[in-house]
């Protein structure tokens, strides 16, 4: 596991890769105020010259109202 704590709001693209495997890329990982976002990846035995890249978006953020929200624990 890896942290990488004090990144400013935005998108980042993600890309792991190690000799005997096959690299890995996710892109669009967006990262909001606050915010802490978990990313997992596997990797599978292959050439480090291909490739795997997914990509998708996060949740939105509401910006409608100045509500703020409360996450509670149990």
């Amino acid at each position: 596991m890896y942290t990488i704590p004090l990144l400013d709001p935005g998108k980042y693209e993600i890309a792991v890769k190690k000799e005997g495997f096959r690299s890995v890329t996710r892109s669009e990982v967006e990262l909001h105020v606050n915010q802490t976002v978990r990313v997992d990846v596997s990797l599978e035995v292959g050439a480090l010259a291909e490739s795997v890249q997914v990509t998708g978006a996060g949740a939105g953020l509401q910006v409608e109202t100045s509500d703020l929200g409360h996450v509670g624990r149990k």
